[in-house]
């Protein structure tokens, strides 16, 4: 007898964006969580001042 098929792989573990609460797979989820439509305005400014950006219009 053939042996039987190797069963497939796992999907990739899923992370839950703390700002949407959408899951995402494990290497997205950073991009999405620094452009989430749901993040309030405080993480943008501080995200952005920690690379020494600022998104506020001077």
């Amino acid at each position: 007898r053939p042996p039987p098929p190797p069963p497939p792989p796992p999907p990739p573990p899923l992370i839950r964006c703390i700002h949407c609460n959408n899951e995402f797979p494990q290497d997205q989820v950073d991009d999405h969580e620094k452009s989430c439509p749901k993040m309030p305005r405080s993480c943008i400014d501080r995200f952005f001042s920690f690379f020494g950006f600022s998104s506020k219009k001077k």
